[in-house]
């Protein structure tokens, strides 16, 4: 990784481009066009600064709430790092040209076991006309500073703090921190009220919805905050609009995600058993396919018929397309498929491009289709009045 000064009081660090890939592929697991691309630049900052943190200043910095990443930036942008047990900051990146100000989510300022040490502004620059990719490094401030000095904006909770406000010598944090200089780097938050159990319940039913597009304005602060400062609660939220986005599939390919969160299972995890495993491989013709998954689909109203198990393989062609088999069997051995089960394939938009709906005795139903790199499609399985919807991306 090259860094360079082209500022001397700044830090440029070069985001190689193996580092960009990567970050594109994590970041399409977010739900809409904005939220990706906010989750890829979250990314990139992540997977190019820590690295160089951990090799040249604090060894034993650490990324904080790495189980809720990427789901966590779908309610709030930042990323949290531990440089030691005291000591944290958050990085604010954005790819905005100006450079005016600083903008913080008041989550990380008023909900006190979020509050940081260090708020530090983080410029993302690509482009066409980059030789290289640079995390541009420009300014930070305190908690203290940007309590007292800050102007906070209730309708967008953020607070601002312009560019003359901000210590713009990087290099003087370090400083700081390794003289753990006696001025105050926080100030104290009043304490925020806990919600009872059956609040948090139906608050995180109705901001789990992914349509839901920013959940953080969506109910008074106190009680947002008091939601997301409880660490089981916001894991629940951020794993249910998890389970709502899609798939990546390729990643399926690479053996990097068994995504549990969304239920997803290799066919020897499901059987806890080699042979079983193959035996079924052998049962539901997907023998060709280099990777397959397995999700159990549990009906709601239908309680005396069998839950079914949705079965997804791949197999990368030569041509760069993804042939993907999909089939529905019964979770009981020897079952039929229950019939008039209906197993749509839609378009990113919900059109049906392909339909085919079980009959008496069918062991299985199946579709089978091809597509290319970034097709967004879903799977819809439906039974009289239980409907089920799995997102991918290829």
């Amino acid at each position: 990784m090259t860094f360079t000064f082209a500022d001397s009081t700044e830090w440029w660090l070069e985001i190689p481009p193996d580092v960009q890939a990567d970050a594109w592929q994590q970041s399409q697991i977010s739900g809409t066009p904005n939220r990706r691309w906010i989750a890829y630049l979250h990314q990139l900052c992540l997977n190019t600064f820590l690295p160089w943190l951990q090799s040249e200043i604090a060894p034993m910095a650490q990324l904080e709430f790495q189980v809720d990443l990427p789901a966590l930036w779908e309610l709030v942008n930042g990323i949290v790092i531990r440089l030691d047990r005291s000591t944290r900051m958050v990085l604010l990146p954005g790819e905005t040209i100006d450079d005016a100000e600083l903008e913080v989510p008041q989550e990380w300022v008023d909900i006190p076991s979020w509050t940081v040490e260090y708020y530090v502004a983080v410029q993302v620059k690509l482009g066409q006309k980059l030789e290289r990719n640079w995390l541009r490094v420009w300014g930070y401030t305190t908690h203290h500073n940007l309590k007292t000095q800050g102007n906070y904006d209730l309708g967008q909770r953020m607070y601002y703090l312009d560019k003359q406000s901000l210590i713009q010598d990087m290099n003087s944090l370090w400083v700081s921190y390794d003289l753990c200089s006696e001025s105050p780097a926080k100030v104290e938050i009043v304490p925020l009220s806990e919600l009872p159990a059956a609040q948090a319940e139906q608050l995180m039913q109705r901001l789990g919805n992914p349509s839901i597009t920013f959940p953080r304005l969506a109910v008074p602060f106190a009680m947002w905050g008091a939601l997301l400062q409880q660490a089981t609660w916001r894991s629940q939220l951020c794993q249910q609009r998890q389970a709502m986005a899609p798939i990546l599939l390729r990643q399926w390919l690479e053996n990097q995600l068994e995504n549990i969160v969304a239920g997803w299972q290799s066919l020897e995890t499901r059987f806890d058993s080699t042979s079983l495993a193959w035996n079924f491989r052998d049962t539901v013709e997907v023998g060709e396919s280099e990777v397959t998954r397995i999700k159990q689909i549990n009906w709601t109203t239908e309680t005396d018929i069998p839950p079914v198990l949705l079965v997804v393989g791949l197999k990368a062609e030569a041509d760069e397309r993804l042939r993907v088999l999909v089939q529905i069997y019964s979770s009981q051995t020897s079952n039929f498929v229950p019939s008039n089960l209906i197993l749509r394939l839609c378009s990113e938009t919900g059109d049906v491009l392909q339909l085919v709906q079980a009959r008496e005795q069918d062991i299985y139903i199946q579709l089978q289709f091809r597509c290319t790199s970034s097709t967004r499609f879903s799977l819809q399985i439906s039974l009289n009045d239980d409907s089920f919807v799995e997102a991918f991306i290829v």
